[in-house]
């Protein structure tokens, strides 16, 4: 009778032992989850029709270097970077493309820099250093009777 009694408490402590370990499991794997978009590229899966906007005139286009473009667009603030690289303009989205921070251009370095987790980017938009996955998006542009349009997606 006295081992019966025993081997009671016994399954007691550990069926509490278990389950007191599957919960720590638990709680590691959510917060496991929960930092999971730190390792995994920022996607923003926002995808409508292009629309072109009007920014400016040609002429007010970069001649060498960057320059910032701020504009609105049915009432939504945008930024664009326009890069002038050997002569050639790209437009640039200032989105990192690791978790989605806005990179600034930074004239000293000659790059884009993350103020988040460290990521450089060329004037091209090439990754030159830090943990972004891939080059800065490359935006639509065109340039119709001397005015500079972007492309923006609604």
């Amino acid at each position: 009778m006295l081992r019966t009694q025993r081997n009671k408490g016994h399954e007691g402590r550990r069926d509490f032992l278990s389950a007191l370990v599957k919960a720590s499991l638990a709680v590691l794997g959510l917060g496991g989850l929960a930092g999971l978009p730190y390792f995994y590229p920022f996607s923003t899966g926002k995808e409508g029709a292009l629309e072109f906007v009007r920014v400016f005139d040609e002429y007010s286009l970069p001649r060498r270097g960057v320059k910032k473009v701020d504009f609105t667009f049915r009432d939504q603030s945008f930024r664009v970077y326009l890069s002038n690289a050997n002569g050639k303009i790209i437009a640039l989205s200032p989105t990192c493309t690791h978790l989605g921070c806005q990179v600034r251009w930074n004239p000293f370095k000659n790059e884009f820099d993350c103020p988040c987790h460290g990521s450089a980017f060329d004037i091209t938009g090439k990754v030159i250093g830090g943990p972004a996955p891939r080059p800065l998006t490359r935006l639509p542009y065109k340039i119709v009777n001397g005015d500079f349009y972007i492309g923006v997606r609604t």
